[in-house]
């Protein structure tokens, strides 16, 4: 309710205030064929928790994604990937390159790079052809 509060009203709501809208996104009220009127209060919320609603939010339209994989340690090889993801005129909002992780082999950095996206099949596409590079990522939840 909060994402879409802000998304479409240009609200911000407190997760109490932003109660009332949830109960009719939810279905949880019957409002078909009734006029409305829904009492949204409230702009005490931290700004950490504004920007996660937001993020998830995103995800969850398909609006953003995050795909991770592993590298070989070579000069040149980050920048294949992001190439790739420019060829599709997807926009990357945060990298992690990681040499240091204990669980990737020496001489491999786990790489961690999150995009805005048009849709789901464009990552697909970009999926594929890292794979054809010999290079395996996934797409990955935005929290992990």
């Amino acid at each position: 309710a909060i994402f879409r509060l802000l998304e479409r009203a240009k609200l911000v709501a407190e997760p109490a205030g932003a109660l009332s809208i949830a109960a009719v996104l939810a279905g949880k009220v019957d409002v078909k064929g009734k006029r409305v009127v829904s009492v949204i209060s409230g702009g005490n919320i931290e700004m950490s928790l504004l920007s996660k609603i937001i993020e998830r939010g995103l995800y969850l339209e398909g609006r953003q994604a995050k795909i991770r994989g592993v590298l070989p340690d070579k000069p040149g090889q980050l920048k294949k990937v992001v190439d790739l993801i420019a060829e599709y005129n997807m926009n990357i909002t945060h990298i992690e390159h990681e040499r240091s992780n204990p669980l990737v082999n020496p001489g491999f950095a786990e790489v961690t790079i999150n995009i805005e996206i048009p849709d789901i099949k464009s990552v697909e596409k970009i999926l594929s052809k890292l794979k054809a590079m010999g290079l395996e990522f996934k797409l990955v939840s935005p929290h992990e």
